[in-house]
């Protein structure tokens, strides 16, 4: 029971941390000191202060302190992407909106303050959000009832071992005792956690996967491969959806044995920093060699690296090929290859290790679960700050506080 206790309030202390951590992040949205002209003065002030038909002045890499309209602009645009999803930046001209939370992506303008505080779109969205209920997904209906049925067994449990006990003892304390440890054996408290875990462990995306897996013919597999392609080839990350056609009475042992149905495709597009092309120029000047060890498709990672100035031959290695590879020959394959794509994370550390054993000194970053053993086996990982998961900035040797990526 002390055991349960400590549990319970390690859990405790895990979500205040999480809240903590939450509101910090949404402090971001928020600017301290904005620039404002009042009395035909500039003057500096904070954002609490603002009211309404305020002229402030915001300018690239600040954030919009209240929704607005723009007066004059230069170059002005702003990344939406925390109000409208829109991962580019949109430009706005004098008459145009700009909203609270957005960030000024380039330029800088002078706007008239139209609302502030709760009035503002981000402060009503948050509203709309609090007074939507969320509905349970079938697998959490399921799961509850489970573990209330379970519950249920668990009382009936304890009363049962605690009456006999206790009309054989007429000790109350054991018998509280018994029936306790009897009611928390059968209580699956981990029961949710454990599914949640497995759920997203058994989530794989690969279109590739995907394609082994749905009953489609030949022609319809080469049409989505075709799309794939066309589609990575323009720098876009490409995933496979697919779903269960039906829910058998018995699961099968194996996620495979579903009978899968395919849906489509999703594209995301992640473009490359501004500056990456000036950052990797420096790095030839310095003669460092730099090298891409991606799990994109080749045609992703090739567009990619011609967006960034990357230096390559237009030749690239999977990872099954890394992996089937032996040492000596891929050590001399990692001298003129320069791209590696659809990486697993074994290939990721054996490219790491190939380079080593030429006598190289290995900077790695990254910030995915994935990129773990490589980062640890670098003789420098550098683990991004902000976006990284965990594991990547435990393995890692440094961690980028800004938590920036290609």
């Amino acid at each position: 029971m002390l055991f349960a206790m400590a549990m319970v309030v390690v859990v405790s202390i895990y979500q205040e941390v999480r809240s903590a951590n939450a509101i910090r992040s949404l402090k971001k949205y928020t600017q301290s000191t904005i620039r404002l002209i009042r009395d035909g003065e500039e003057v500096q002030l904070a954002a609490e202060e603002l009211v309404p038909d305020d002229i402030m002045i915001v300018s690239e890499g600040e954030t919009v302190p209240a929704d607005a309209e723009v007066l004059r602009q230069n170059d002005f645009s702003v990344d939406e992407s925390i109000m409208t999803g829109e991962s580019m930046p949109v430009f706005r001209d004098a008459g145009e909106p700009v909203l609270q939370g957005t960030l000024v992506a380039s330029g800088l303008c002078t706007a008239r303050v139209t609302q502030t505080g709760a009035r503002t779109e981000l402060a009503r969205l948050g509203k709309r959000m609090e007074s939507i209920t969320q509905e349970k997904s079938l697998l959490q209906k399921q799961v509850s009832a489970f573990v209330q049925r379970m519950a249920l067994v668990g009382l009936l449990a304890f009363l049962l071992v605690f009456g006999i006990n206790y009309l054989s003892t007429f000790d109350l304390v054991v018998s509280l005792l018994f029936g306790l440890v009897m009611t928390m054996s059968l209580i699956p408290e981990e029961i949710p956690v454990a599914f949640s875990s497995f759920m997203a462990i058994g989530a794989k995306g690969a279109v590739e996967r995907i394609l082994a897996l749905a009953p489609l013919s030949n022609s319809q597999i080469e049409e989505v491969e075709s799309i794939t392609r066309g589609l990575a080839a323009k720098g876009f990350r490409v995933l496979g959806v697919a779903r269960a056609a039906s829910i058998p009475e018995t699961f099968p042992e194996r996620q495979d044995d579903f009978e899968w149905r395919f849906l489509g495709l999703v594209a995301l597009y992640d473009p490359p920093k501004k500056a990456i092309k000036d950052v990797f120029g420096q790095f030839y000047g310095a003669g460092i060699q730099v090298k891409m060890i991606t799990g994109d498709y080749a045609e992703t990672a090739l567009t990619i690296a011609g967006e960034s100035g990357m230096r390559h031959n237009g030749q690239y290695l999977l990872s099954e090929a890394v992996l089937n590879m032996p040492a000596e020959k891929l050590r001399e394959a990692v001298r003129t290859t320069d791209i590696f794509a659809r990486m697993f994370p074994e290939a990721k550390l054996k490219v790491v290790e190939a380079l080593k054993a030429n006598g190289q000194i290995v900077a790695m970053t990254g910030d995915g679960v994935n990129d773990g053993p490589a980062l640890k086996a670098a003789h420098i990982g550098v683990a991004m700050g902000n976006r990284g998961a965990d594991i990547a900035k435990k393995a890692a040797a440094l961690i980028n506080a800004e938590g920036g990526t290609l």
